[in-house]
């Protein structure tokens, strides 16, 4: 056999094999991640003007709601009893004024009362599956909050932030939309013009003679390999952007 038959075969073999692998032999981990999802400012009241904003009984010179998304993106649960403490989100310099849930996966998912400190809010500990994820609406009055979450979780370093699967646009779950049918446009198209370089190549050679089955074998694992490829991908993006979306909106 020659060595670009070898090696496309190799090539094929690997890129078809490696994604069933790495999701069989997928580490245990464990990870608790947010994503700002966005801050709005509701108004905001020039100095020198005599009006008087209440919002929940307090009364405000500039208002913001945050969306903030928590998800547990590991593979292992977290038990209420593996919490050293509450989970904390510190808004800085703003004051908060309201926090509640509006969003989860599974529906089922109701985290506890969030309890309102003057510039933080903290949550109890509570369980919290793999790929659970909650959101969090947060009005604040104050400079546009930057909200920092921490909690002291067993075999959880620290609770990170992640940066969107797409850009947020005019918000995440409407970008990865989006951004799904950018990609999935792309490598459909890309997908056909493989199988246009396989079904179209030329059976001859530019002397007239047939081109032998053994001269288009590197094409074929080519082929072969790209395809297991988008596939892979495919299932990749999919999954990746499936675990940051809520079940339910309450």
């Amino acid at each position: 056999m020659e060595t670009p038959v070898v090696l496309g075969l190799i090539f094929a073999a690997m890129s078809c094999i490696t994604p069933f692998l790495a999701n069989i032999r997928r580490p245990k981990k464990r990870s608790v991640d947010f994503v700002i999802q966005g801050t709005q400012t509701l108004f905001h009241v020039p100095r020198g003007v005599n009006v008087t904003v209440t919002v929940d009984s307090h009364s405000v010179e500039q208002a913001s709601v945050t969306i903030l998304r928590v998800a547990n993106l590991g593979t292992e649960d977290i038990l209420r009893t593996e919490w050293d403490g509450p989970l904390v989100i510190d808004l800085g310099a703003s004051m908060v004024i309201s926090a509640r849930q509006i969003a989860a996966r599974p529906s089922t998912l109701r985290i506890p009362a969030p309890v309102l400190r003057s510039s933080s809010i903290e949550i109890s500990p509570f369980l919290l599956n793999s790929e659970d994820l909650f959101d969090l609406q947060i009005v604040s009055a104050g400079p546009e909050p930057t909200p920092r979450v921490s909690a002291r979780i067993a075999g959880v370093r620290e609770v990170r932030r992640r940066r969107p699967v797409y850009n947020l646009g005019n918000g995440i779950d409407g970008a990865l939309d989006r951004g799904n049918k950018i990609v999935y446009m792309a490598f459909t198209g890309l997908f056909l013009a493989l199988i246009a370089l396989v079904a179209f190549a030329p059976m001859e050679s530019k002397s007239g003679s047939p081109v032998l089955f053994e001269q288009r074998l590197p094409t074929v694992f080519v082929f072969v390999g790209l395809l297991g490829l988008y596939f892979a991908f495919l299932r990749w993006a999919t999954v990746r952007n499936q675990r940051w979306r809520p079940s339910s909106r309450f």
